[in-house]
């Protein structure tokens, strides 16, 4: 099994590879804004678990500038769309982005290795137990500590998020179901049975939303490749 440092050293290689080639297209340096640089990062993360994270050979025994090569031959659909999503909001220093991507660990230590990949999925669950977006950037940022509370609800959405992800990117149909039964189950921690099954619902919806809007080549995808 990989160690925690070999797996954050994996996705922040592909999300600098891959925020690169995006600043490139657009001939700047940097995202213009936060919305901007949010949209990019979810079409990267969602790619990297799509085509990437359970590519588990290739990860454990390529050399670092074989994997170079291999994230820079994938390619993303980052198109217009993401200009006219974008507003004219405060720019957000790159810098700045890749120092929030590269201590998301240190910021919560207490999360998953693999939580990360579910960063842009995440909001349902922190919404759903009343944890307002502004409060989750800010503890991001690390202008603010974690309370103990906020630490239980971050392990629990995080943890939520990554099982529901799991449930749609298995392929087998039955360990989709055992999956999707154990997301079931950790909303059930918190919530009934009905508040729980919505809350399962909203995070897959937006996960499939994403996929379809954007067109991410899923496992499958790859195979017939």
């Amino acid at each position: 099994m990989r160690t925690i440092e070999e797996i954050k050293e994996d996705y922040n290689l592909f999300i600098d590879i891959q925020i690169n080639k995006y600043l490139k297209t657009v001939d700047r340096t940097k995202f213009r804004d936060e919305q901007e640089a949010t949209l990019v990062l979810r079409r990267i993360f969602y790619t990297y678990n799509a085509t990437v994270a359970d590519e588990h050979l290739k990860l454990t025994n390529l050399k670092r500038e074989a994997k170079e090569k291999w994230f820079e031959s994938i390619e993303i659909d980052f198109d217009d769309s993401i200009d006219n999503e974008t507003s004219d909001s405060e720019s957000i220093d790159q810098d700045n982005l890749h120092f929030i991507l590269e201590h998301f660990h240190e910021r919560f230590p207490f999360l998953p290795e693999d939580s990360i990949i579910a960063f842009p999925f995440v909001g349902p669950a922190l919404e759903a137990y009343g944890l307002p977006a502004e409060r989750f950037h800010t503890l991001l940022r690390g202008e603010d500590e974690c309370t103990e509370i906020e630490e239980d609800l971050l392990i629990w959405a995080f943890e939520l998020t990554l099982t529901v992800m799991e449930s749609i990117f298995e392929e087998s149909r039955k360990r989709k179901e055992k999956a999707f039964k154990e997301a079931l189950s950790i909303a059930m921690e918190e919530f009934d049975k009905e508040d729980a099954l919505e809350i399962v619902n909203n995070i897959a919806l937006g996960i499939k939303e994403f996929e379809k809007e954007f067109g991410v080549p899923n496992s499958k995808d790859k195979k017939k490749k």
